[in-house]
């Protein structure tokens, strides 16, 4: 099964995300939107485990993770990554990045001591909100007005990814509470 683990967000910054894909559906040639149920910070993603894995990694999560303490984030301008002809659209964060890299590195650190296999690419804190995107030319993201937002950090998730009749799914397998 495919896993990650990242940070659910609020109904207000799912509203501001879709109100921005709007706003950019006009200008793209082709590509794809995050679908909002689906819409998460990534911390950690962990790819192909299996279900001795799983269990591994909720057994540390519970006890890694105990006290922990919520935090606050607020969601900054788009931005994108470039992987030949097309981009992939995303949210920067503004607050709560040391929040962010702490909480981060507390996961891998965890997951490294179970010797569990992760995607090691540096932390960057984002949220997806397009991916395979081809703009119609000429065309700049700061065209986008998104609203800034805030999300109060109170829980995170290890969500399974899958298929379920043909659609991308993030579904939240734990939750781990933090205080």
């Amino acid at each position: 099964m495919r896993l990650f683990v990242g940070i659910p967000l609020n109904e207000t910054l799912k509203s501001n995300i879709r109100d921005a894909q709007e706003h950019m559906r006009p200008y793209i040639l082709k590509g794809n939107f995050t679908d909002l149920n689906n819409l998460h910070l990534t911390l950690l993603f962990l790819g192909e485990l299996n279900q001795e894995q799983l269990h591994q990694l909720d057994d540390a999560f519970k006890q890694g993770l105990r006290g922990e303490k919520a935090f606050h984030i607020q969601t900054g301008p788009l931005d994108a990554f470039l992987s030949g002809h097309e981009r992939v659209v995303w949210q920067s964060i503004q607050k709560g990045m040391n929040e962010l890299k702490t909480l981060s590195s507390k996961i891998r650190d965890l997951v490294t001591s179970l010797g569990i296999p992760f995607d090691e690419k540096p932390f960057k804190a984002h949220i997806t909100i397009a991916r395979h995107i081809r703009f119609i030319e000429p065309f700049q993201l700061h065209q986008i007005d998104i609203k800034k937002a805030d999300n109060q950090v109170t829980q995170i998730h290890l969500y399974l990814s899958s298929r379920v009749q043909g659609r991308l799914t993030y579904t939240p397998l734990y939750t781990y509470p933090l205080g």
